[in-house]
């Protein structure tokens, strides 16, 4: 396994137009609000990396705090699920 070129990938995996073009085709995002794909995403990842156990909550106060963004969390709960 070519361990440099894993950066690449992840690059090329995790750019924001690859991601809000592929919330668009999977229907997850119809328009553009507070919130990026990209945004969510990186919350994602980073709690899954800090954390063992992780519930929505978690992931809801990670992108509050990564972003500042003031959303409550029955709106971002509906949006997500």
């Amino acid at each position: 396994m070519n361990f440099n070129a894993i950066p690449k990938q992840l690059t090329s995996v995790l750019n924001s137009c690859n991601i809000t073009q592929l919330a668009k085709q999977c229907h997850f995002m119809q328009r553009m609000r507070n919130i990026s794909p990209m945004q969510l995403v990186l919350a994602i990842l980073n709690t899954l990396g800090t954390r063992t156990n992780i519930n929505l909550a978690d992931i809801h106060k990670n992108l509050c705090s990564q972003h500042d963004i003031g959303i409550n969390y029955k709106p971002f709960h509906h949006f997500v699920t």
